[in-house]
């Protein structure tokens, strides 16, 4: 084991300019909004106190709480006609409700304490989500209400007056041709937003499975149906199901939505109803929370979701956990004004990356292994469903004592180390600490693969290294046998203006940069070549397969918007005029312009055949 030696001393903190902290609040505070942890006041005795017969055994026929959709498990009957009759909480109910998300195709909903880390733990470990990030909006009905409307807010009842002057009238009706209405309403509100309509049975299969209870109210001016809710209303509790409205300017301006609510709301007091559950959203969807406490629903923090857990895709975002890292390298391309992120910022990242559906996270720095609470973040990255969790580190804190085998519980499933050199001089000189600090990062690669983390080199290639580069493929060839090795080029990065030495050009670095290759195909080194922070294609002549560009159109066909955060870079790329041509050119946007800007854009050739 090296030697442990203290860190090198910090960097010297960069002066911000005040708009680049005022960025900075901005980007923190705008990620602050959280699901409510109290459950509000009026909303405590639900559901316990609805008028569900507590002997029921299940053979309620067209009851409305005998569905796998939506459960409550503090229910007086416990809807013992789901989940095989197990008593909620049980190991055999939760044995079932696994099951039961792997079979639904959709998420189930559940309203009850079942959130936090072990849970979400729990439920990954066995192939699911368990999702708390959510709440769900109910509106609770005192008893003796006179005026309905009061319950709305004065800025929902004004609106639902709009509605009501504009033309808008409200018609109670399950019948087919009711149904056909909403149905036409629902599938154009579907295609104004992108997505693939449900199949019109969904809402007959509400209606049959639960006749007594199904509802319909359907919003029209001057005859047409312009927007509807479906709900189900029995033992004292409505929930909203479902709701569309045209989005036409002159529909729009009368405010259907608003209109309905206050109708539905006038109906759950008329038939006296306890409760109003406005459906469940998810906490970061601000705008749609808005809408329904506005309405005059209060949030309910119990709610969760189990459902399968989503495909690892290909793509992968970067979450940078700090700026402070205790090396100097002098091309960092992180940016000195980076958040410090605190425990509970760092998750609010997390959470922004899991809601990806193709996705996999990276979390860097700075130094990530500086912070204590690592392996509780790349814990909680693993419970929110993110099974690909990369750490960016130059090995740190990999070097003390059961640091790898604790990241490894946690659930990290690769780690990329930085080695710029193969020799203490060179890596020295690179990083600005310590030639003895060599070592110790050689003993962070050991310890990483000794524990069983998929390792991964990340080499830069810069003015101080290049020459060296058929060396330290060898090197590392014979040092980590089966190792994999990322290559990237010097970035121009805002740190790296200090540091103008570093940056070498393409010419210079070719002839050592195509030794090198050939010594990789010698020695059976399995590397890739990064695409925008790599080489051009033009100077992957004849080992193109190991550039990450070769797979690129693949990569955007599967994940599409999602793709990886290298691709926010292609906007400070452009092309030489030798580009022109070139068969690779839909999937390379050219090379840096501070690169261009610096050395000219003559180096660049189009790859014809």
């Amino acid at each position: 084991m090296s030697e442990m030696l203290p860190p090198p001393e910090p960097p010297r903190a960069i002066p911000q300019a005040p708009d680049v902290v005022a960025a900075r609040i901005r980007f923190r505070s705008k990620r602050m909004e959280q699901v409510p942890v109290e459950v509000p006041e009026s909303l405590k005795a639900f559901p316990a106190c609805l008028s569900v017969p507590e002997d029921c055994q299940g053979d309620r026929v067209g009851c409305a709480w005998n569905t796998p959709y939506h459960h409550m498990p503090d229910l007086p009957c416990e809807q013992r006609c789901q989940l095989r009759g197990q008593s909620p909480g049980s190991m055999g109910w939760y044995r079932e409700l696994v099951q039961l998300g792997r079979n639904l195709g959709s998420p189930a909903y559940l309203l009850g304490p079942m959130g936090g880390q072990e849970a979400r733990l729990a439920f990954v470990d066995r192939g699911m989500l368990l999702r708390d990030d959510l709440v769900g909006s109910l509106m609770a009905i005192p008893e003796g209400v006179d005026d309905p409307d009061s319950l709305m807010t004065k800025s929902a009842r004004r609106d639902a007056r709009v509605g009501e002057k504009g033309g808008l009238v409200s018609r109670w009706d399950t019948s087919d041709e009711a149904v056909d209405a909403y149905y036409a309403v629902y599938v154009a509100t579907c295609e104004r937003l992108a997505i693939r309509p449900l199949d019109r049975s969904f809402i007959s299969h509400e209606r049959d499975r639960a006749p007594e209870a199904f509802r319909l109210v359907l919003a029209e001016l001057d005859g047409e149906v312009v927007g509807g809710k479906i709900m189900l209303l029995a033992d004292g509790y409505l929930r909203i199901i479902e709701g569309s409205a045209l989005r036409t300017e002159d529909v729009s301006a009368l405010m259907p939505d608003v209109f309905l609510t206050r109708e539905i709301v006038r109906e759950a007091v008329r038939t006296g109803t306890q409760y109003i559950d406005y459906g469940i959203s998810e906490g970061v969807n601000e705008g749609l929370r808005a809408f329904k406490r506005r309405m005059g629903f209060d949030e309910d923090p119990r709610v969760v979701s189990v459902e399968d857990l989503p495909p690892m895709g290909t793509g992968r975002q970067d979450v940078s956990l700090l700026e402070a890292c205790n090396f100097g390298c002098g091309f960092c391309y992180r940016e000195p004004w980076a958040p410090d992120f605190a425990t509970n910022e760092a998750q609010a990242e997390i959470d922004a990356v899991a809601r990806l559906k193709h996705s996999g996270i990276a979390l860097s720095g700075g130094e990530p292994t500086l912070r204590e609470d690592l392996p509780e973040l790349v814990a909680y990255a693993r419970s929110r469903g993110l099974r690909d969790i990369q750490l960016h580190s130059n090995g740190w804190g990999l070097v003390k004592e059961g640091a790898c085998d604790n990241l490894k519980a946690a659930g990290l499933t690769s780690v990329m180390i930085s080695l710029h050199a193969h020799t203490p001089d060179v890596f020295e000189r690179v990083t600005s600490t310590r030639a003895a600090y060599f070592e110790r990062t050689l003993d962070a690669i050991d310890r990483a693969r000794e524990a069983g983390i998929h390792t991964i080199l990340s080499h830069v290639v810069n003015a101080y290294n290049y020459e060296g580069l058929p060396d330290w493929v060898r090197f590392v060839a014979e040092r980590f046998p089966g190792i994999e090795v990322f290559f990237f080029f010097v970035y121009p990065s805002v740190k790296g203006q200090s540091a103008q030495d570093m940056y070498p050009t393409l010419t210079q670095v070719e002839p050592y940069w195509y030794d090198a290759l050939r010594v990789v195909d010698e020695v059976g080194l399995h590397i890739n070549v990064d695409s925008l922070a790599g080489f051009p294609m033009c100077y992957m002549r004849g080992f193109e397969h190991l550039s990450k560009y070769a797979t690129a159109e693949a990569v955007e066909a599967e994940i599409g918007a999602e793709a990886d955060d290298h691709t926010l870079k292609a906007p400070e790329m452009r092309y030489g005029p030798g580009c022109e041509g070139c068969k690779w050119k839909s999937v390379c946007p050219g090379f840096w312009i501070e690169y261009i800007d610096r050395f000219g854009d003559h180096e660049f050739k189009a790859v014809i055949d």
